[in-house]
């Protein structure tokens, strides 16, 4: 049977209280139903920020993802041509997916940052459940903007979804180089 999201709790946060604010979203939905808190990994997601802020985002392949494998997801929505100022700011989420009588919840937390690429680590490891193994999603096309090598270090396993250069050979190898054991990556 597929599984759907049947809620998405959501609202604005700041690094400083990501974690207070998932607990109070957790808390208001505990009044619809039992259901699970569901992490089996850290998911970090990379997409560059757009340009047109007030377009909401499309997620619907991201919540596919997290409906299948549930995991603790970082999206970094990264601006490289602001000025370096660290985090712009933060909404926090949870996706409520059910999936025939064992309904479960997904935290995603969404980070937008103008900082620069060696202090994206540090923004994932204060939200990354560090028991949990570490995935990297790059969204972006790799032959425009390549892998950044600190989040790449942080990562178990890669994968890239971008479309247009990421589908080209040298785009790919390129994106294989970038990674430190090229028997983790798949190219989707």
């Amino acid at each position: 049977m597929a599984t759907a999201l049947v809620h998405h709790a959501q609202r604005t946060s700041t690094p400083e209280t990501v974690e207070a604010d998932l607990v109070a979203l957790w808390r208001e939905l505990a009044d619809r139903g039992p259901f699970a808190r569901a992490v089996m990994s850290n998911l970090i997601v990379f997409r560059a920020r757009p340009r047109d802020r007030s377009e909401p985002v499309d997620d619907a392949l991201l919540d596919a993802v997290i409906a299948n494998h549930p995991s603790r997801t970082i999206v970094l929505e990264h601006d490289r041509s602001g000025e370096p100022g660290g985090v712009v700011g933060a909404d926090v989420s949870v996706c409520i997916f059910d999936r025939a009588a064992t309904p479960y919840g997904v935290e995603k937390i969404v980070v937008r940052s103008s900082c620069t690429e060696a202090s994206l680590p540090s923004i994932v490891r204060r939200l990354a459940r560090g028991d949990l193994p570490t995935s990297l999603w790059w969204t972006e096309d790799v032959s425009r903007i390549g892998p950044f090598a600190p989040l790449v270090a942080m990562s178990r396993s890669s994968c890239s979804t971008a479309a247009a250069g990421a589908t080209s050979r040298p785009a790919f190898e390129r994106w294989r180089r970038s990674w430190p054991m090229p028997a983790s990556i798949s190219r989707t």
